[in-house]
């Protein structure tokens, strides 16, 4: 049986605004580059990012943020808001036609999951991806275009013990869609709560970390080969190097800069 190809980008860490401008630009070439893409990244310095529909001044204290230089970048996948800080953070992009799980969002979305979950597993933890009708930790109906992401549990995300472990979003786009999402390495992803409107102080009780469930750090260098693991095996695919040209950089920074520019008057006020 012939392995499917996808692209790899391996990438370090950069801003909010260079990385949600990475993810972008990956979903706007899929029909130039016809193929997969999955790309690991990280967030340094710390990051916020908001969901496509969220807005800032309801969402978030523009003088915490402002006061600890906290970037705000929006993601173009809906979802809510989410502190990037000690994790690893994934993108896979790709046509619908050219994806191994169907068309819908639900097949992706679980088969993404299930990639995770091998990940996990490799490392000796057991999650569950949450049922399609399970949200756990909910909030009501008026509060979740300001609530954080890691406030409640939805469906297909992945939990241990009950307890979320990786948040997901995911965007569909004339047969394309994107998908991408945090997963929780060490503590640091619930302290958004210095920087949300509103009381959000049980937030710790419904997160947890590997690190936590391991009970010792694991390199992010370690849990990103897990992860590729985890994708290889549950998709049968091999990986390309994914080379961007200078074009392709520059084009990226570009769309950085509008994407940090968004939020700066805000934070400063």
């Amino acid at each position: 049986m012939q392995m499917s190809r996808w692209y790899f980008l391996d990438d370090q860490s950069a801003s909010g605004s260079l990385n949600m401008a990475y993810d972008e630009y990956i979903f706007s070439m899929l029909e130039k580059w016809r193929r997969p893409v999955l790309r690991l990244y990280s967030f340094d310095p710390p990051a916020i990012t908001l969901g496509y529909h969220q807005q800032f001044e309801k969402v978030l204290n523009a003088e915490a943020v402002h006061e600890d230089g906290i970037e705000v970048a929006r993601r173009i996948t809906g979802g809510r808001a989410l502190l990037h800080k000690n994790e690893v953070t994934y993108c896979v992009a790709s046509l619908s036609a050219d994806f191994d799980s169907g068309t819908d969002m639900t097949g992706s979305f679980l088969r993404i999951s299930a990639a995770l979950k091998r990940a996990l597993g490799s490392i000796g933890l057991a999650a569950e991806v949450s049922p399609r009708r399970s949200v756990k930790n909910s909030v009501g109906r008026g509060e979740r275009l300001v609530s954080p992401c890691l406030a409640s549990v939805t469906r297909y995300e992945l939990t241990i013990g009950g307890k979320k472990v990786a948040g997901s979003a995911q965007r569909r786009r004339d047969g394309a869609f994107l998908q991408h999402g945090s997963i929780l390495l060490g503590r640091g992803s619930e302290d958004i709560v210095r920087y949300l409107r509103g009381d959000w102080s049980d937030l710790k009780s419904t997160v947890t970390s590997i690190d936590d469930e391991l009970g010792r750090e694991i390199p992010r260098d370690a849990f990103k080969e897990r992860l590729l693991e985890g994708f290889i095996d549950e998709f049968g695919v091999e990986f390309e190097a994914l080379e961007l040209s200078a074009d392709d950089r520059r084009a990226i920074e570009e769309m950085a800069a509008v994407k940090k520019a968004e939020f700066v008057n805000l934070v400063r006020k």
